[in-house]
């Protein structure tokens, strides 16, 4: 079977510059997200919470700008508060990603706690994580080169060996032998065994 050509992958993901607020910043995000593929952090705060002024100042900056941000403090309206109670937000800062439209929205550590100073990086790996495992479980049964999840996974953890043989692996089902040589090539080179056997052709 020949290689019938160049393989789509999902654009890019946009950059946001700042937070939304409130209920209507949260539909506006998921209506957004619809659009452009983003995963949403919708970011639960009380204006009295000292450990939410520890997140403001020493960990939100570091949220990742592909992300579409949203505050909701349940305390300003009656949306708010019905929305917290959505989430089942007990404490606070309480924070949830929506990895992709239609996703269930999961907790992400918030970085902050008794014990330590805030800790960025867990935040941050969080975040990652959350938003790879669940594109990664979405786009692993693709069907045809076409692959938006495992591409926009990847645009999060573009070493991530075993996603990119796992997309190595839908594309040579799909015919598309060069780039699934090109993705076991990658990924045999960050280690992934099972990817080196591919490339070589075994």
């Amino acid at each position: 079977m020949s290689d019938p050509g160049p393989v789509p992958v999902a654009a890019s993901l946009p950059t946001y510059g700042g937070w939304l607020s409130a209920a209507s910043g949260y539909d506006d995000a998921l209506a957004r997200q619809k659009d452009s593929g983003s995963p949403v952090l919708v970011y639960f705060f009380t204006d009295w919470c000292p450990y939410c002024k520890q997140f403001d100042a020493s960990v939100a900056p570091m949220a990742d700008s592909k992300l579409l941000r949203v505050r909701v403090n349940p305390e300003t309206g009656d949306r708010d508060k019905q929305l917290a109670s959505t989430f089942g937000v007990s404490g606070y800062p309480s924070i949830f990603l929506i990895p992709r439209a239609g996703a269930s929205p999961q907790r992400v550590d918030d970085g902050v706690s008794r014990e330590a100073p805030p800790d960025a990086q867990k935040f941050v790996d969080s975040c990652k994580q959350t938003v790879v495992n669940d594109l990664w479980r979405a786009g692993a049964s693709a069907v045809g080169p076409a692959t938006p999840d495992l591409d926009r996974a990847l645009q999060f953890d573009p070493t991530n060996d075993s996603i990119l043989n796992t997309r190595a692996s839908i594309r040579w089902k799909a015919g598309y032998r060069k780039s699934a040589l090109d993705d076991s090539s990658r990924a045999c080179a960050l280690g992934n065994a099972t990817a080196c056997k591919n490339a070589r052709g075994g």
